[in-house]
């Protein structure tokens, strides 16, 4: 990773040193008028948060989500508690079931995500800017576990009633970063450009449960009675530091109208509840800047 961070630095040396050759060289070469000042710009894309930080919520109660009101409850925790299992029997029209102890999904991912957000920039020149933007994506993590019933097939048979159900968490992501983008002149519309600089990762965990027969049962609770349950009593809100690089294309239309289309790599330093851990994500975006 280091190599990687000292290959970008010495890219955007690169760019930058030839960004401003090339202006000395071919002052007058171009048509298009050289940009300067202030931007403002909307973003739209694709986010892909990275793997690992989804089995976060794979019912396995691993982690705590650092809540004065709810508990993290694994999956067959959560179905035993109260009139929960007699409300399940009667959604599996069985006379029991367990959890086996392979039920937990080991290998949860996330969706991709629907990014949007703003930036506001500071252009030097047609090649060099400075910019700050924020974006925001609301992430889904699913897999399937498994119940298993009293049903038919007969287990004396030596074949059991297995069933598959959803287990999902849900998190809301705010994601802002702060660099510089460099460009090399494709032509006097159009730039591919380089960026690197640091970022900030703001994560809501906004729910975990599972689905069986249609109905949700969450994760996270507060148990107060035979069927009565609260849900968690603050934001559960963390947030985390650190660097992204990216690269794309950017066109410019008469004097002030920009499209840029490019991706970004961020390590961020992903934070949920107890769990921590500094991971990859990355995001395809389309920009719109005046």
């Amino acid at each position: 990773m280091k190599l990687i961070v000292r290959y970008l630095l010495l890219l955007l040396c690169f760019v930058s040193f030839s960004a401003i050759a090339q202006d000395d060289e071919d002052e007058d070469t171009w048509d298009e008028p050289e940009r300067k000042g202030f931007t403002l710009g909307l973003n739209i894309g694709a986010y892909f948060g990275n793997k690992k930080a989804a089995n976060f919520y794979n019912g396995t109660g691993l982690y705590a989500i650092n809540d004065v009101q709810a508990n993290v409850y694994t999956i067959e925790e959560r179905l035993a508690l109260g009139t929960t299992a007699q409300t399940v029997q009667n959604l599996l029209d069985a006379q029991s079931f367990y959890v086996p102890f392979d039920a937990y999904p080991l290998n949860m991912r996330y969706n991709p995500g629907i990014m949007i957000g703003f930036k506001l920039g500071y252009r030097f020149k047609n090649e060099a800017s400075l910019f700050v933007d924020a974006n925001y994506a609301s992430l889904k993590a699913a897999d399937k576990f498994t119940l298993v019933t009293n049903l038919l097939p007969d287990p004396s048979q030596g074949t059991t009633d297995t069933r598959l159900y959803n287990i999902i968490g849900a998190e809301d992501r705010l994601c802002v970063n702060f660099g510089y983008k460099g460009g090399v002149v494709v032509n006097e519309t159009a730039n591919w450009t380089v960026e690197l600089g640091g970022s900030m990762l703001a994560t809501r965990m906004v729910d975990n449960y599972v689905e069986i027969e249609g109905q949700q049962f969450d994760l996270w609770v507060n148990f107060i009675g035979p069927n009565n349950f609260n849900g968690p009593a603050s934001n559960l809100t963390s947030t985390g530091y650190g660097w992204f690089f990216g690269t794309g294309f950017e066109m410019f239309f008469n004097e002030t109208y920009e499209i840029g289309l490019g991706v970004r790599f961020m390590r961020d330093n992903v934070k949920l509840g107890t769990y921590e851990e500094k991971l990859m994500n990355k995001s395809f975006f389309l920009s719109f800047t005046i």
